[in-house]
């Protein structure tokens, strides 16, 4: 009776966790690979691995329960001495080793199997130019000749002008007192359109027009590009 109940743990235990095993496999394909298991796109390299692990399981299980029925035991004359003597906690876990093996061996196996999503991309040519924007940020762009002042009259045109240029390279360099550069040569025009937007003046010191130096950052960004073409657009008063 004590080696059927025995057994009957174990074998609970390991469906069990193998029950977790599973569900954290699907998890894993799922959100991690980003592809439902109904998705034909995901496939497994080595499947036949999967034979050899249910082989290999099978096998791993008739031993357990051959041991469990063969095990060497230790006649006593008392045997209700053995279940009210003191376990520690050590003696809990022995039934969880089984289990473990097998939760070890099932995400070993996955592994081995290679599992794949695959994903067809395609790819399209464009031809584009770089594009280099030279700002004024200084204090005369507050202005209020055009509604609601020059700089931010400015804004909207820069603006428009990126959503126009959807395969062009576009940089930003804003000049005051000095020359910053805003963001180096990019297609990502909305992250540029977002720190134009974001733009006031004053966020550099206006107390100047250094047009030139403007100019001349905007070159060295233009400088090392491959580009066929290469344009510099001042924006200033």
């Amino acid at each position: 009776m004590t080696s059927t109940r025995g057994i009957l743990r174990t074998v609970g235990w390991t469906l069990l966790l193998g029950a977790v095993c599973g569900l954290g496999v699907i998890y894993a394909i799922e959100h991690l690979y980003g592809v439902p298991l109904t998705d034909t796109s995901f496939r497994f390299e080595r499947p036949w691995f999967g034979v050899l692990f249910a082989g290999a399981l099978l096998a791993f299980l008739a031993r357990t329960w051959w041991f469990r029925f063969h095990a060497p035991r230790i006649l006593m004359s008392r045997a209700h001495e053995l279940h009210t003597a003191p376990k520690g906690w050590r003696t809990h876990l022995v039934p969880l080793a089984p289990a473990l093996r097998t939760v070890a061996l099932t995400l070993l196996c996955f592994g081995l199997m290679g599992p794949q999503s695959i994903h067809a991309k395609d790819t399209t040519e464009v031809e584009g130019i770089d594009i280099a924007l030279v700002l004024d940020l200084s204090l005369s762009m507050q202005a209020a000749d055009i509604r609601p002042n020059r700089f931010e009259a400015t804004k909207e045109v820069v603006n428009e002008f990126i959503r126009r240029r959807p395969n062009d390279r576009i940089g930003a360099v804003l000049f005051g007192r000095d020359a910053y550069t805003l963001l180096p040569l990019t297609t990502d025009h909305e992250a540029l359109s977002q720190m134009i937007t974001e733009l006031q003046l004053g966020s550099i010191d206006g107390r100047g027009t250094a047009i030139g130096n403007g100019v001349a950052t905007a070159l060295n960004r233009l400088r090392m590009s491959k580009a066929k073409s290469k344009v510099v657009i001042l924006l200033t008063d």
